[in-house]
């Protein structure tokens, strides 16, 4: 979690959520959040929690977000993250599910940031501080 969300992008993220006044986004916020202290960070309520993952979500929007930390299999002594980032259907039942417009439009650049985040989330992972 602080890996994640005390990275140096989402640290720029954190700037445009605190003027959107989306909630607590300092690194006592993140350390909160990662220590099991706090349900909310930002925009992001935590829908699942265990000792190696956490689920979030964005409520009222189809954002969810999930991290999970474990020991690499080929190696013990080092640690394998996982991300995931998902845009939720909003229409189930006799239609395919479909996403809202604004958010098909924008998937790819949703696409290329997760890929950039998760590398600089690694990045501070391997050095242990940033």
């Amino acid at each position: 979690i602080d890996a994640f969300f005390d990275s140096w992008v989402f640290r720029m993220e954190r700037r445009v959520l605190a003027l959107a006044g989306k909630g607590a986004t300092t690194h006592e916020g993140v350390a909160a959040l990662a220590e099991g202290r706090a349900e909310r960070f930002a925009a992001w309520v935590v829908v699942d929690r265990s000792v190696d993952q956490v689920l979030l979500e964005v409520p009222s929007t189809p954002i969810r977000t999930w991290l999970r930390a474990l020991p690499a299999s080929e190696s013990p002594d080092r640690t394998r993250l996982y991300f995931g980032s998902a845009l939720v259907p909003t229409s189930i039942g006799a239609e395919a599910p479909r996403l809202a417009a604004g958010f098909r439009r924008t998937l790819w650049a949703h696409k290329i940031y997760s890929r950039i985040l998760l590398d600089a989330a690694a990045r501070k992972w391997a050095r242990g501080t940033e």
